[in-house]
């Protein structure tokens, strides 16, 4: 089974894919947060939640908080968080090229800091890791 490796290092990015994948079950499998060491005087309230162009659409997660984001919780003392999940999830299309923007938990205040000059206690990095079906076309009519 193919997978699909996102590296976020901006809160607003765009992650440019070399093709496309077509609309099919995924699983997100893990999300591993790299920070630097040190104290960050950020407050994450928790976690990070992070918006995906593909997952939109209001059918995949539903919340009160934070419907089609993925919420990652983290202890903000750790410089490496690795979480684990099986959630099963379908997509619509992912393009070449989509937007992906990362919050802190409960999207409340500013937007969490990425290490851009080496600062102590940010995020240096996003890894988020799907496992889909096929890299084949295989709904066509």
């Amino acid at each position: 089974m193919p997978i699909l490796h996102i590296r976020i290092t901006k809160n607003e990015e765009i992650i440019n894919l070399d093709s496309g994948i077509y609309s099919q079950n995924f699983t997100f499998k893990r999300a591993v947060i790299i920070k630097d060491t040190g104290t960050s005087t950020y407050d994450y309230r928790g976690g990070v939640t992070i918006s995906l162009d593909f997952l939109q659409g209001g059918t995949e997660f539903k919340s009160n908080i934070n419907t089609d984001e993925i919420s990652i919780p983290f202890d903000d003392s750790n410089k490496i968080s690795d979480v684990r999940w099986d959630l099963n999830l379908s997509t619509e299309d992912v393009s070449r090229s989509f937007l992906v923007k990362v919050f802190n938990y409960d999207k409340q205040g500013a937007l969490p800091p990425f290490d851009v000059a080496g600062t102590a206690g940010e995020i240096k990095y996003i890894d988020l890791y799907f496992q889909y079906n096929t890299n084949l076309q295989t709904n066509i009519y």
